[in-house]
């Protein structure tokens, strides 16, 4: 899905990607941006250099309400998910990795 498709961004020469995605019920237009290029962010798994993408979510041009997300890309070749922070309506969501073969 999107997670996949934003691991596969260059992100040293893409600022902002965006993609449509299907909820199930809308049509949601999904804005990524480049918050920071290389960033240490410790997680169970370890500590990783890893590149900090927000993620915005629009429906018909109106941002979602009280709904952003981070996610945090590892340096490796595979982009490896590390951290996903979540803000929406019911509250805070933090997805970490847990363990890695590195």
């Amino acid at each position: 899905g999107t997670i996949f498709e934003l691991r596969t961004v260059d992100w040293r020469q893409t600022s902002e990607f965006r993609v449509t995605v299907y909820d199930g019920e809308d049509l949601l237009e999904v804005r990524a941006r480049l918050e920071v290029p290389n960033e240490t962010v410790a997680v169970d798994a370890g500590n990783f250099s890893a590149t900090r993408i927000s993620i915005h979510l629009y429906k018909k041009g109106t941002e979602a309400a009280r709904e952003s997300f981070s996610l945090w890309l590892a340096g490796d070749p595979s982009r490896t998910p590390v951290l996903l922070e979540a803000e929406l309506p019911m509250g805070s969501v933090r997805v970490e990795l847990t363990s890695s073969r590195r």
